[in-house]
């Protein structure tokens, strides 16, 4: 049984486990819906084991206790999505930026009933409350709506747009520490 990081109410966050997880997580990384705003879809399952190994060592290797871990849906114990605390990585991919962010990936039939806004409040808590982070960032697109939207709902105040991440034109968000998020 894989030991399970931090619980929510309907909710438990994980690492990863490659080959355990791989048919739930290529509904999520081999969707062309979902990955429409993230990078191109996982053609296979090999490439979403691949995915889901790099998550599991960002993880295990992560400075400061960030990484990526599973979100596990307790009525169907199985993946969902993954919630992300990570450094930010400039246009040539370097993760030494200083710049937290929080992320989220979630299968399609997940979106809409607020489990990214649960996991996500649980890894903003966790980042305030155990990192001791000052400030954690938020970067999308400026036409993914849903996750802007979440950004909102997790009362992270917008930037404005940059192009010092990733190599694209993104929207900014950001929350302090002494943010209280509302669980409405």
């Amino acid at each position: 049984m894989v030991k399970q990081l931090w619980n929510a109410k309907r909710l438990d966050i994980r690492l990863w486990e490659p080959e355990r997880d791989a048919i739930a997580a290529h509904q999520i990384y081999g969707d062309p819906a979902v990955m429409q705003f993230i990078r191109e879809p996982s053609p296979n399952l090999a490439a979403t084991i691949e995915t889901l190994q790099r998550y599991r060592n960002l993880t295990l290797q992560g400075k400061q206790g960030t990484g990526a871990w599973a979100v596990i849906e307790k009525d169907t114990a199985q993946p969902i999505g993954t919630i992300l605390l990570v450094e930010l990585a400039d246009n040539n991919g370097d993760r030494r930026t200083g710049k937290i962010e929080i992320g989220w990936h979630f299968r399609q039939a997940s979106w809409g009933q607020g489990f990214a806004f649960e996991a996500a409040t649980c890894l903003l808590n966790y980042g305030f409350n155990v990192l001791k982070l000052p400030i954690i960032y938020a970067v999308l697109r400026e036409d993914n709506w849903r996750s802007r939207r979440l950004a909102e709902r997790l009362q992270m105040s917008p930037l404005g747009k940059t192009k010092e991440f990733y190599n694209t034109e993104l929207l900014l968000f950001e929350l302090a520490a002494k943010t209280v998020i509302k669980s409405n």
